[in-house]
């Protein structure tokens, strides 16, 4: 999955594997053996995966899952972090 910025509302937008959008607060960071310098990488922290949306919010249609663990890309941080 890749993040196309940090969004707001706490909704993210993302570019692929489809251009939707996924709730934030279910991505965290990448999980690795020794500590690398600062990334985009996230990673998908939810037991059931994170919903999809078409728009961002929960009323926006679901279109699909990114699992639990799946690694994520963020494009750009965007100007207000």
């Amino acid at each position: 999955m890749t993040i196309q910025n940090l969004g707001e509302n706490g909704w993210v937008p993302i570019t692929a594997p489809i251009q939707d959008y996924v709730y934030g607060g279910f991505i965290g960071a990448c999980e690795v053996a020794t500590p690398p310098p600062p990334t985009n990488c996230r990673q998908v922290a939810a037991v059931r995966g994170i919903n999809v949306h078409q728009a961002p919010s929960t009323d926006g249609e679901r279109v699909g899952v990114v699992a639990n663990g799946r690694r994520v890309t963020i494009e750009s941080l965007g100007t207000d972090g």
